[in-house]
């Protein structure tokens, strides 16, 4: 006798992605030129290497990610991993402009402040 798994009739497959949720979290992409823009608007652009823009703009990291802490739910405890973590993003901010590429980071329960260049 063959056992089949029977489905109700509106039942919906869903992807993995679509069930993110379930672990919390969120994820934002930031444009190159957003970056490029951003930087130059700080006066951070044309002050020497990486280390240099680094060390410049982790003070400055609160304010140009102060929009995260308006977000819904978690956005505060996001927006104080972020001030945390401010040379390390910073460092991102830096590698991303001087690379000529967008940002993503990500935060989530179970995976914590992700980065990475897109």
């Amino acid at each position: 006798m063959e056992m089949a798994l029977r489905l109700p009739s509106s039942y919906v497959n869903v992807e993995q992605g679509e069930m993110e949720y379930v672990d919390g979290g969120f994820s934002v992409s930031v444009s190159a030129s957003t970056i490029n823009s951003t930087v130059k608007a700080f006066g951070f652009a044309n002050r020497g290497g990486v280390g240099t823009v680094t060390a410049l703009m982790a003070p400055a990291i609160p304010v140009m990610f102060a929009w995260v802490n308006a977000l819904p739910f978690a956005g505060q405890l996001i927006y104080g991993l972020i001030c945390l973590s401010a040379f390390t993003v910073a460092s991102y901010v830096a590698v991303a402009y001087f690379s000529g590429r967008g940002l993503k980071f990500s935060a989530g329960w179970t995976s914590g402040l992700t980065f990475g260049l897109i």
